[in-house]
């Protein structure tokens, strides 16, 4: 069977197939990334992923001294894959818009955690 692909149409596919690939790798890169969210929330991040086995782990580990710090940091790790895996999403944008907004809060709320733990240090070393 013979060649039935011109120059051009080739590179054309070739080009589609690179951005898909790019996209994919875009993709992965998001779902294993990082979270912020999973390790500052805890259970409630989890119940909202509908990952029901890691809000009961979260719950029970978060108990346990120093196990909870290790918890915290697999939930780091692995909170978006978590996420991705263990809820349904229409589509990558659906889940990113998800975990952005999640992680935007998350930063407040630890913001704010330092912010008030440096004023309690100011006011117990400047005015006690």
């Amino acid at each position: 069977m013979p060649n039935t692909w011109s120059k051009d149409a080739l590179d054309e596919f070739l080009r589609q197939a690179q951005k898909t690939t790019e996209a994919r790798q875009a993709a992965e890169a998001v779902v294993n990334g990082g979270s912020w969210s999973a390790p500052t929330f805890g259970p409630i991040y989890f119940i909202a992923m509908r990952a029901w086995s890691h809000a009961v782990l979260a719950i029970v580990l978060g108990l346990i001294p120093g196990v909870n710090l290790a918890f915290g940091f697999y939930a780091a790790v692995y909170g978006k894959r978590i996420a991705w895996k263990s809820r349904s999403w229409r589509d990558l944008d659906d889940f990113l818009v998800c975990q952005r907004a999640w992680d935007m809060w998350a930063k407040v709320v630890c913001v704010a955690t330092i912010l008030a733990l440096v004023a309690a240090t100011a006011k117990l070393v400047f005015f006690n």
